[in-house]
């Protein structure tokens, strides 16, 4: 059985799915940015770090068909960058 962090992580993470798989397929201006907000206060900050978010992105995020040239995750204290033309943190 998952704690109540662990539940929120998972639920945060997939809201940030959520919002990307929205965008996905739709035409955007050249060198648009997509830009998610995500919940980054205790106790989340303690569990999600720049790790964990990369390999999230780069398993769930960055196969979608997103239009976009950059990918920003930014939380109270974390603000993550990544080229979706090369799939990879800048």
């Amino acid at each position: 059985m998952a704690t109540e962090v662990e539940e929120r992580v998972k639920n945060e993470l997939e809201r940030i799915r959520d919002a990307a798989e929205k965008k996905q397929g739709k035409d955007y201006p050249r060198d648009t940015s997509l830009i998610i907000f995500f919940d980054h206060t205790p106790p989340l900050e303690e569990v999600i770090d720049n790790v964990e978010l990369d390999n999230f992105v780069s398993k769930n995020i960055l196969n979608l068909d997103l239009r976009f040239s950059t990918l920003y995750l930014v939380g109270r204290d974390i603000l993550r960058e990544f080229s979706l033309a090369k799939g990879t943190p800048t």
